[in-house]
């Protein structure tokens, strides 16, 4: 199969987007993989509100107990006091934490998205010539000096939106080797069924992933002049 793509501004913000889904998407995934090596998150945050509690209800016995011992070490009591009110206060607050920390890197990506796509944003438009040819895909961009060709079993997953495909050589690779623009909907399936006949996972995206993108303001209603 062969096919060619233009790639001009109008469309360069569509494509920004959609390869940001799939960012967003191997980032749940790595992230997802290093919490499977830990504690569940509930169980993470039942243990850091056990040691505020524990941690402030001993300084409160010491307090009570030993009032001279506190008046001799106030600094340690404060500080103690202190690291255990955080804790507690941490654990609570872990589940908002997490959202907060999902936001940031969907901003994160978002940046390096724009980078990735620099020299298309100034050269464009540009043209994107392909060739399918079994488990062989040639890759030509004149305008970019891009000239390669890729075997289907060099990627561990694929992930494809509406108009591109990416190619992450390891399951949980935070960058993808390779983005390949495809003209419509025949194109990217043959494209994606030659890289899962050579052993690739393919998941296919149709929006952001929940959690990376800042939350719209509430709409509000305005009357009339």
């Amino acid at each position: 199969m062969d096919w060619e793509v233009e790639i001009t501004a109008a469309r360069l913000p569509a494509l920004q987007r959609e390869i940001e889904w799939a960012m967003q998407r191997q980032n749940l995934r790595f992230a997802d993989a290093m919490r499977a090596r830990r504690l569940p998150m509930a169980r993470r945050r039942q243990l850091i509100v056990l040691l505020g509690l524990l941690g402030l209800g001993l300084l409160g016995f010491l307090a009570v107990t030993y009032p001279a011992m506190v008046r001799a070490q106030p600094a340690f009591f404060v500080a103690f006091t202190a690291l255990f009110g955080l804790a507690l206060a941490a654990g609570v607050a872990l589940s908002r934490v997490q959202a907060w920390s999902r936001r940031v890197a969907g901003r994160m990506l978002s940046r390096r998205v724009a980078r990735m796509l620099a020299p298309l944003w100034s050269r464009a438009p540009l043209t994107a010539t392909y060739r399918l040819d079994g488990a062989t895909l040639r890759t030509s961009i004149p305008t970019l000096g891009v000239a390669r060709t890729d075997g289907c079993g060099d990627a561990a997953v694929v992930l494809s939106t509406p108009g591109v495909v990416l190619l992450f050589r390891r399951r949980h690779a935070l960058n993808p080797a390779r983005c390949i623009y495809v003209a419509g909907p025949a194109e990217r399936d043959a494209v994606v069924a030659a890289f899962v006949a050579a052993g690739a996972a393919h998941e296919h995206l149709a929006g952001p992933v929940d959690g990376y993108l800042d939350p719209l303001p509430p709409a509000r209603v305005v009357d009339g002049p």
